[in-house]
């Protein structure tokens, strides 16, 4: 399994008062494994692995899906050598697109979860692997880029890279009508884990922070839990920030001080109390974060002396057992709730590139 990079960019978080504000970096990338096969023999000619470059249309396009394989429909090949940018919307000279899987529809499946290491270049995700063929009267030429699209003409490009070796150098693959070219692309979605063993990734301390309530400072940190079961966060039913979360669901509890394993449930726990209302906020074009504000007003969320130690989020807002949380973050100290009081907590939720190399 290749290694990936990934460098989350700071949580800038500033809620209007009284909100205190919390929030969560997911990592999403890919990579291309490219065959040319000799139509006749089905012999193999030439192989390439290498990371893609996902657009900033694209990564507006996975934080509102609610359908992640979805986005990526069509392949599309050119002949323009341009070195992609985030902000290109189509291949410079595209020959030929389609969406035909050529017979690998099993690769067309839920991969995830992959565990990762402790190691700070290969942290847990969950994968969708999806082919494509040209057959032997398509896309003939002398190849050098590809890219993702959703729709069979124009539309949202997702992807674009170039062709290149195992050393990361620009190819010209040359396809004539007595090849066939298949593409497999494998996108990949990062869970913003904590700090952890044996599942943690040390880079990730953009998963904590300070909030300040009347004059005490609490320090928080956060983990995506049962990452091992929650396909409908991580996996292509969700992708994490999809439109699903208009159903999120926030519940606080007076148990617990430290994070759970990735892999484990927030069972132990319980008892929680579930915020009033959850409010997903509209996504701003570019922005890449989905916001949302739960409110827990002066009926709920009370826990006498031991006061909020942790804040659960989940995609469900009826919560039947721990395996329903997918985000869990801890508080020191405490937050000392009462009647007389209302909690508000803004929730962000960031895509970020992660890219695999």
């Amino acid at each position: 399994m290749r290694n990936r990079i990934w460098i989350p960019e700071s949580f800038d978080c500033k809620p209007q008062t009284p909100e205190m504000c919390m929030g969560f970096t997911v990592g999403f990338g890919g990579y291309f494994i490219v065959d040319l096969i000799d139509a006749k023999s089905g012999r193999i000619k030439e192989h390439y692995e290498f990371p893609n470059l996902i657009t900033d249309l694209g990564l507006d396009q996975v934080a509102q899906t609610t359908q992640t394989q979805a986005l990526f429909n069509y392949i599309g090949v050119g002949t323009d050598a341009t070195a992609p940018t985030v902000s290109d919307t189509a291949l410079g000279a595209e020959v030929d697109r389609t969406n035909s899987n050529g017979g690998f529809g099993s690769l067309e499946t839920d991969g995830g979860p992959i565990t990762g290491s402790a190691g700070p270049l290969d942290a847990p995700f969950w994968f969708q692997r999806l082919a494509r063929l040209f057959l032997e009267g398509e896309a003939n030429g002398n190849l050098v880029e590809l890219g993702w699209f959703q729709d069979a003409a124009a539309g949202t490009m997702i992807v674009r890279s170039l062709f290149k070796d195992s050393g990361g150098t620009p190819i010209v693959i040359t396809k004539t009508s007595a090849d066939q070219l298949r593409i497999i692309y494998e996108y990949r979605i990062y869970p913003p884990v904590g700090e952890n063993p044996p599942l943690g990734n040390p880079s990730s301390s953009i998963n904590s922070g300070e909030v300040i309530i009347g004059p005490t400072t609490h320090s928080w940190t956060g983990s995506a839990i049962n990452i091992d079961v929650g396909r409908n966060m991580w996996a292509e039913g969700a992708g994490a920030l999809g439109s699903t979360l208009a159903s999120v669901g926030a519940s606080a509890s007076p148990s617990g001080s430290a994070l759970v394993n990735p892999t484990g449930s927030s069972d132990e726990y319980f008892p929680t109390f579930n915020a009033t209302t959850n409010e997903l906020e509209t996504y701003v074009i570019g922005s890449f974060e989905r916001d949302i504000l739960s409110t827990w007003e002066s009926a709920q969320g009370n826990v006498g002396g031991v006061g909020i130690n942790m804040l659960l989020l989940s995609i469900s807002p009826v919560f039947q057992d721990g395996r329903d949380h997918h985000l869990v973050m801890t508080i020191s100290p405490s937050i000392p709730k009462t009647s007389a009081e209302r909690l508000r907590v803004r929730f962000r939720v960031t895509i970020d590139r992660a890219v695999v190399t």
